[in-house]
């Protein structure tokens, strides 16, 4: 080696190989470093001393370039010139000669500086030779070559769009724009942006919403993933979209997986929304050489790539989860195994794939295959049907040479099902529409374009399909008095975005009017209402049914009268109009006189038959401005709109009574009853309609009082009482929710042993202004009495077991009988249901009737006794002397006893008529065979005057106070031995 002490230090201690030539073409190894002999793996001794070519010869059975040419030149170029020659990357074979002899050659890759190498006269000593085994770096580059083209070929075979971009940030972090970096065909398709890589979007799209700029700038700073659906404004178009950050997180770069679903949006839209088909997005990826394995894995595309053999490269998880689990172990070859159906709907849907039809069999072969659909067989257990979409593409080296394939393949299971379900769900709703009658349009706001079903025309009286609707048509069909109403509420709805329903009237061409009912609601895009849609019903039926149900709800359905709810409704607009014009009106309250004893006797068809014609004669006997209205029962209202002066009201009055007194001939009968009015004049009488009709039944009242078959108008005096009478039966009302009443026992006690045989119950209420005498008579007005009478009986009966059961004797309990009880047919069943009930005789309740009672119809009266004698009850004939009967009648009916007035006995002793009477009456009674009470019995002496004249019973304060029953029962048990009776002497007021 030449001596050259710094040269050589350095050329001892390089790292890189280096060796010493001389400056020949020869090339003779002067001297080689340590790195040179590590390198070259040969002794050093087997190279100082021979040529640089004899040691590295070339590989006689390469037929490329092998670099040995190119190091010769560099050599000759360096002694020649007198400067260093650099030598790239060269393939350079290096001769191995193993340990049992064998030889073979190693391909290496080397990169060498050629230096020349002078003394310090300028005289070339050698050649430099520094060489570098970059053989790892070289085989790291081509396998990346070779990953990338497998790359660039999935990643334009994807079948969504796919780009990467670098987000670029102002001076405060906020992301401003972003840079395409790299973009897939697809994209192209997709978006229409062309040649965008390198370029920022605010350049291609002024118009871009910077909100997808802030998304993905979100992405680029914080790592995470993105996925939604949207909507580009800019491109008018609709994407599934997954962003997630590629690289370190500050090369701010993000891949944006899409794909187009505008046409699925639309599709989702028409068919009201079903489920969409979101596409999973792909997962982050942390370095740009793990990217293929973070999309594969990440994307909701079933991704498998196979090499030029069919042997398997890589298959994504959704792959696995699509399949199972994945079935190849080797080769595509193994497809025979595979179930598989065409499910294109060609002629050949269903027929079972082939091995070599496959999509991956296809590619394989260097075809294209876009989109095929088929049906599969999972390897789960049990297996599971599944619809498939399949693309496929080749994968290509950079030399065109046929390196694999990939195939995505998407599960559309769910979709085709959904897709077939919506149409069943249109067809359901088409048949339900149709079958209730519905008519559907739908109206597109920005073009104006309308759809409407069949059923829609025909509620405008169409029975074609009308080609040109529109909404100007829709209106001119709407009734000129709807027209606005109906106008204004479609555009507040479409105003406030907001449903609506609405009913109006409809013109048919053939000019008959109809009843239509529509049902809108607004579909919103951007925040305004974009499309109007709806229903539309055909409800004439059902209007003209209400007309007629309001008709029957304000007319009485007997008489066709209007009833209670048109007097009021009428009354308002008429008491307004008269005190508009200052005008008088009058309001008549009429009631049939003797009418319930038409019903009662003849039934209530010829009581029905008797109000229609009344009707008839009060509707036809007045003026067509008058109304007639029937409360209810035999009661009628008439208002007369305009009236001269009060004596109008009172002429009216006179000729209605004279029209309702005619007879009535219901069929072979001829009928008669009267009418009892009462008139209040407006304004004096009252301003509203409930005064003047309360004023009007009071005087109504005043004219029964006067003898019925009369008129009397309204006064405050005689409304005074009526109100008294109004505010006893409130307070009677009252009374029977709370059960204020009670029942006092008097006893009747046999004037000769002075046993008690009996006890009258006493109706007492718990009000000390108001005693029966008051409240009875109110009680038989109003009907009250009935639900009073028949507590009396449950509570005479309960009386009457206890005292039983608390060991007193049956003592019969008297109770008294109101003419309205009487009259109710179901009387005779409801006693018998009561003693039943109680578990009592019959006998135990004895009736008291007074006279008027049984006169009022005597027949019936008969008929009724002889039932109740028949069951063993005693029947008592009250107030005896004091009504007018016919002795005769009195003969017919079934009696037990009779009660000889108080007003008579009271009498006795100072009036010698009353004497006369109440003698005549005890032998009247005697002849008949009948017990004989006499009541008001309060002093010795008119117990011996009655006993002496033949009465065999008496009541009154002397004998006994009306006692509650437990009082009762005690003075029962305490005075028995007391009672007086026989032991008296009798005497006379002689």
């Amino acid at each position: 080696m030449p001596s050259l002490p710094l040269y050589e230090a350095v050329f001892l201690n390089a790292p890189v190989g280096n060796c010493l030539l001389s400056p020949t073409a020869d090339a003779i190894i002067l001297s080689v470093n340590d790195a040179f002999v590590h390198a070259s793996t040969r002794p050093r001794e087997d190279l100082v001393g021979r040529r640089l070519f004899d040691v590295f010869p070339e590989n006689p059975a390469d037929p490329g370039d092998t670099g040995v040419s190119a190091l010769r030149s560099s050599i000759a170029q360096a002694i020649a010139t007198g400067k260093p020659q650099v030598m790239p990357a060269q393939r350079y074979p290096i001769r191995i000669v193993t340990t049992d002899g064998e030889v073979r050659f190693e391909e290496r890759y080397w990169s060498a500086v050629n230096a020349p190498v002078f003394d310090k006269n300028g005289r070339l000593l050698c050649i430099s030779h520094t060489t570098s085994d970059i053989t790892d770096q070289i085989r790291a580059e081509m396998a990346l070559r070779k990953s990338e083209a497998r790359y660039r070929s999935l990643f334009e075979s994807i079948t969504e769009g796919f780009c990467i971009v670098e987000i670029i940030f102002d001076g405060h972090g906020a992301p401003i724009d972003y840079q395409f970096c790299e973009t897939n065909p697809v994209f192209e398709r997709q978006t229409g942006l062309q040649d965008a890589v390198g370029k920022r979007i605010r350049q291609l799209r002024p118009d871009y919403d910077r909100r997808w700029i802030g998304l993905f700038g979100e992405v680029a700073r914080t790592g995470v993933p993105l996925r939604l659906r949207e909507e580009s404004k800019a491109l008018q178009r609709w994407y599934d979209i997954h962003a997630y950050r590629v690289d370190e997180p500050r090369a701010h770069r993000v891949a944006v997986l899409f794909r187009d679903v505008t046409d699925e949006k639309r599709a989702e839209e028409e068919l009201c929304h079903s489920e969409q088909q979101a596409l999973e997005a792909a997962r982050q990826a942390e370095a740009e050489r793990n990217r293929l394995n973070a999309v594969l894995e990440a994307t909701p595309v079933a991704i498998v790539v196979a090499d030029a053999t069919g042997g398997l490269v890589n298959a994504n998880a959704a792959n696995r989860l699509l399949w199972g689990h994945h079935p190849w172990s080797h080769s595509a070859g193994e497809y025979r195994e595979w179930k598989g159906w065409w499910a294109d709907g060609s002629e050949r849907q269903g027929r079972r794939l082939a091995a070599d039809e496959w999509t991956m069999s296809r590619v394989l072969r260097g075809e294209e295959a876009p989109r095929d659909l088929i049906e599969i067989e999972t390897f789960d257990m049990p297996p599971v049907r599944r619809i498939i979409i399949n693309s496929g593409a080749p994968i290509r080296d950079h030399d065109g040479r046929l390196a694999g394939g990939v195939v995505a393949q998407m599960d559309v299971t769910d979709r085709i099902a959904a897709e077939a379900s919506l149409r069943e769900t249109a067809a359901r709703l088409r048949f339900t529409l149709e079958s209730a009658g519905l008519g559907d349009w739908d109206v597109d706001l920005a073009t104006g374009e309308v759809y409407h079903s069949l059923l829609h025309d025909r509620c405008f009286g169409y029975t074609e399909p009308v080609p040109d609707w529109s909404v100007e048509k829709f209106l001119q069909h709407v009734h000129p008095e709807d027209r606005h109403r109906v106008q204004a509420v479609i555009e507040d709805g479409a105003g406030r975005l907001k449903d609506w329903h609405y009913e109006c009237r409809v013109i048919w061409p053939d000019g008959t009017l109809h009843w239509i009912a529509v049902h809108g609601s607004v579909r919103i895009a951007d925040g305004k209402a974009a499309r109007m849609q709806g229903i539309v019903s055909d409800i004439t039926s059902r209007k003209q049914t209400e007309e007629k149900l309001r008709h029957a709800s304000l007319h009485d359905p007997l008489t066709g009268l209007p009833n209670r709810t048109m007097l009021f409704e009428y009354a308002t607009h008429m008491l307004s109009y008269n005190k508009r014009t200052n005008q008088h009106a009058a309001v008549l309250f009429l009631d049939l006189d003797r009418f319930k004893p038409i019903n009662d006797t003849h039934g209530h068809e010829a009581g029905d038959a008797v109000l229609r014609a009344a009707a008839t004669r009060l509707s036809r006997g007045l003026r067509a401005a008058d109304v007639v209205i029937r409360l209810g029962g035999d009661e009628f209202v008439i208002l007369l709109q305009d009236i001269r002066n009060p004596a109008f009201a009172a002429e009216v009055a006179r000729h209605v009574i004279d029209r309702i007194n005619e007879p009535y001939h219901i069929g072979d009968l001829a009928l008669s009853v009267s009418a009892s009015i009462g008139i209040s004049i407006f304004p004096e009488d009252g301003t509203d309609i409930d005064t003047l009709v309360s004023h009007a039944d009071m005087a109504m009242y005043q004219a029964k009082q006067s003898g019925r078959n009369n008129y009397q108008f309204f006064s405050p005096e005689f409304a005074a009482g009526t109100r008294q009478q109004l505010a006893i039966e409130q307070q009677l009302k009252a009374a029977l929710r709370g059960e204020t009443f009670y029942l006092c026992y008097q006893p009747v006690v046999d004037v000769a042993s002075g046993e008690v045989v009996s006890v009258e119950a006493l109706l007492r209420w718990r009000h000390a202004d108001i005693g029966p005498d008051r409240f009875v008579p109110v009680a038989e007005a109003t009907g009250m009495i009935n639900p009073i009478g028949r507590w009396l009986l449950e509570e005479a009966a309960r009386q009457h077991k206890t005292w039983l059961h608390h060991g007193l004797p049956a003592i019969p309990v008297a109770v008294n009988v109101s003419v309205v009880e009487f009259r109710d047919k179901d009387f005779v069943e409801r006693f018998s249901r009561v003693t039943g009930e109680h578990g009592i005789n019959a006998n135990a309740l004895q009736l008291e009737l007074t006279e008027t009672t049984m006169m009022d119809d005597i027949d019936h009266a008969v008929a009724v006794l002889t039932h109740l004698k028949r069951l063993g009850v005693k029947v008592l004939l009250d107030d005896f002397g004091t009504g007018h009967s016919s002795l005769a009648y009195l003969a017919r009916l079934p009696l037990d006893k009779i009660k000889i007035d108080k007003s008579f006995v009271s009498r006795l002793e100072n009036d010698v008529a009353s004497q006369a009477v109440t003698d005549a009456m005890i032998a009247i009674g005697r002849t008949l065979n009948l017990e004989i009470v006499a009541e008001g019995i309060e002093t010795a002496r008119l117990l011996d005057y009655v006993s002496s004249h033949g009465c065999g019973q008496a009541q009154g304060f002397y004998l006994g106070r009306p006692m509650p029953g437990d009082a009762f029962e005690a003075w029962y048990r305490e005075q028995k031995p007391s009672l007086p009776g026989a032991r008296r002497s009798a005497s006379g007021f002689h």
